[in-house]
C-alpha cells in the first residue's frame, strides 16, 4: 500500500510543473502554427503576383482593340461587384450624364483593370464607392472614389510600384497596397493609350483617376455589330459567372482549390484562372474568399445564437484565427464585433 501511495503522492506534487510545461509547449506550437499560416498567405500572394507578371509579359498576349461603350462596360462591372458591396455595407453609385462614351480598347484588359480598381476601392471603402464618368478634351475620365482612409502625402506614385517600399496601412487592412494589382492596372491602361493616377486633392479616402482617349461614335452598322458581339459575349460571361457562383455558393464548406473548381467547371486550371481574372481582376482563390466573407456576414447578421467557430467551419475555414483575420480584412471588424453590431442587445446571447 505504501509502495503505491508514494508514486501517487509524487505524481500529484509534480502535476503543476507538468501542466505548466504542457501549456508552454502548447503556446509554442500555436505560435509556430501562426507563423506557418502567415508564410502560406505570403506565398499564396506571391504566386498570384507571379501569375499576373507572366500574363502581362506573355508573348502570346496581343491587344485586340475594338469599339467599346465605356458606360455599358462600367455598369457591367458595377453589377458584378454589387452583391459583395452590399454584404460589406458599401453602396455603389454611378454619376454620369453620358449615355455613350466610345473608346477603342482591348476588351479583356479593360475588364481586368476595371475589376482591379473596383476591388481595391471596395476593399478600403467604409460606406460608399462613387464612380464618375465624363468626357473632356477628347478623353474619357473615370473616377473611382471611396470614403476610406486617406493616404499620407508621397504615396501617389509609390502605390503603383509592383512592391512599394513604403508601408501603407488602412483601418481595415494593415497589408496596405503591397502587391502587383495597381501596378498591373496602370500597365493595362497605358497599353490602351490611357493613364491611371491617384487624385490626392480629395478630402478623404482614395480616388483613382483613369483617362482613356475617346473615339467618334461608330457607324450604325459597325456599332450594331459591336453591340451584338458584346451582347453574345455578355450572355456567355453571365452564364459562366452564374455557373461559377452557384458552384462556389453550394460548396463553401468544401476545399475549393483551383483543381476542384476547374474540374467542376469542365476546364483546365490555367483556363479557370485566366477566365476568373478576366472577369473579376482577381484570382479564383481571392474571389472564393470574398464570397465566404459575404456568407459569413450574412450568417452572423441573421443568427444571433450561432458561434463564431460554427460560422468559421460553415464557410470552409479550418482555422478560427485565420477566419477572423480574413473577416477583419474584409469588413474592418472582427466577426464578434460584427455580430454585436448586427444583434444589438442580443449580442450577449452569442456563444464563445
Amino acid at each position: 500500500m505504501n509502495f503505491l501511495s508514494k508514486p501517487r503522492h509524487k505524481q500529484t506534487s509534480d502535476a503543476p510543473e507538468k501542466t505548466q510545461a504542457h501549456c508552454d509547449r502548447g503556446e509554442a506550437v500555436l505560435d509556430e502554427m501562426k507563423a506557418m499560416e502567415r508564410t502560406i498567405v505570403n506565398l499564396k500572394n506571391l504566386v498570384n503576383d507571379l501569375i499576373n507578371f507572366m500574363w502581362l509579359d506573355s508573348q502570346d498576349h496581343v491587344l485586340q482593340p475594338c469599339a467599346i461603350n465605356l458606360v455599358d462596360r462600367v455598369r457591367v462591372q458595377i453589377n458584378f461587384f454589387s452583391s459583395f458591396a452590399s454584404e460589406k455595407g458599401v453602396s455603389i453609385e454611378l454619376n454620369t450624364d453620358e449615355k455613350q462614351v466610345w473608346i477603342s480598347a482591348d476588351s479583356s484588359s479593360l475588364s481586368k483593370l476595371l475589376g482591379i480598381l473596383m476591388m481595391k476601392s471596395l476593399k478600403y471603402a467604409r460606406t460608399y464607392m462613387h464612380i464618375g464618368l465624363s468626357v473632356d478634351g477628347g478623353k474619357a475620365l473615370l473616377r473611382i472614389a471611396n470614403d476610406g482612409v486617406k493616404l499620407p502625402p508621397g504615396c501617389a506614385e509609390e502605390i503603383f510600384k509592383p512592391y512599394p517600399q513604403r508601408r501603407v496601412e488602412s483601418k481595415t487592412d494593415s497589408s496596405g497596397f503591397i502587391g502587383i494589382g495597381l501596378s498591373l492596372a496602370r500597365s493595362l491602361v497605358r497599353l490602351n493609350s490611357g493613364d491611371l493616377v491617384l487624385d490626392e486633392s480629395v478630402d478623404e479616402g482614395l480616388c483613382f483617376a483613369l483617362t482613356l482617349p475617346v473615339i467618334d461614335t461608330p457607324e450604325p452598322k459597325i456599332a450594331k455589330l459591336n453591340d451584338e458581339i458584346i451582347a453574345v459575349r455578355n450572355i456567355k460571361r453571365n452564364r459562366f459567372r452564374e455557373h461559377f457562383d452557384d458552384l462556389v455558393r453550394d460548396s463553401l464548406d468544401a476545399d475549393l482549390s483551383n483543381e476542384f473548381l476547374a474540374s467542376k467547371m469542365g476546364m483546365s486550371q490555367s483556363t479557370l484562372i485566366r477566365k476568373i481574372k478576366k472577369e473579376t481582376g482577381t484570382t479564383p482563390g481571392n474571389y472564393v474568399n470574398s464570397r465566404r466573407m459575404a456568407e459569413a456576414a450574412r450568417i452572423l447578421k441573421n443568427n444571433s445564437d450561432v458561434s463564431i467557430t460554427e460560422v468559421c467551419y460553415a464557410v470552409g475555414f479550418t482555422s478560427v484565427s485565420y477566419f477572423a483575420k480574413c473577416f477583419k480584412a474584409a469588413f474592418g471588424v472582427t466577426p464578434r464585433e460584427y455580430a454585436k453590431k448586427a444583434a444589438g442587445n442580443n449580442y450577449h446571447s452569442l456563444k464563445e
